[in-house]
């Protein structure tokens, strides 16, 4: 309530520092699907589709920061009377975007012959929020290095052929919580010092 509150506020917000989880989420085989749908199919099985994890973010605490076409950006720890933490929070939403596809993908089938995979990218840190853009255009929103590292980790499914990528900050404060595959550390665009990244792949 206070990230839409500040978000549609006619006035200059000081920025502040705090420790959140950013999520980053992207579908796989938008591309094709795209290319062979109608325009109105697009819209319609995009719609649909935010509409089905943006009701998992939202029930796990998290702010839908922004869409960026067919991927999303969400932030967690905004809510501070959450007792859970926020990186639990993320974690759990990430396992319920996932379980979802299922039977989205049964619907995207049924009407369209396709389905749809998707990569999650999750990364805890300080970010400095506020209101940015044009005076007539203001969004509420993250930036900082702990967002762009989110945005690489969810990149780096592509290439470790995985579904969720948790970093090692996050980690560290969930690893109990939940079930764990492959970890990975690689160097990712813009960052000099490898990075090392978990499989999320349950809940314990």
């Amino acid at each position: 309530s206070e990230a839409i509150h500040q978000g549609r506020a006619n006035r200059n917000e000081v920025g502040r520092e705090v420790d959140v989880t950013i999520l980053f989420s992207d579908i796989r085989s938008f591309t094709s699907f795209a290319e062979n749908a109608l325009p109105y199919d697009v819209i319609h099985i995009l719609n649909r589709y935010f509409e089905t994890i943006g009701g998992i973010i939202d029930a796990h605490g998290g702010y839908i920061d922004k869409y960026m076409g067919d991927g999303i950006m969400a932030i967690f720890g905004l809510d501070r009377e959450s007792r859970e933490h926020h990186a639990v929070l993320a974690a759990r939403a990430a396992l319920g975007m996932q379980e979802s596809l299922v039977e989205f993908n049964a619907y995207l089938e049924s009407h369209f012959g396709h389905s749809f995979r998707i990569g999650i990218g999750l990364h805890s840190g300080n970010v400095i929020i506020g209101n940015l853009g044009f005076s007539r255009k203001k969004e509420y929103t993250a930036i900082g290095d702990t967002v762009n590292t989110a945005s690489r980790i969810e990149s780096l499914n592509k290439r470790t052929g995985t579904s969720i990528l948790v970093s090692d900050r996050s980690y560290g404060i969930v690893r109990r919580r939940f079930l764990w595959g492959k970890t990975y550390k690689t160097r990712v665009k813009g960052r000099e010092e490898p990075v090392i990244v978990h499989e999320l792949t349950g809940l314990a």
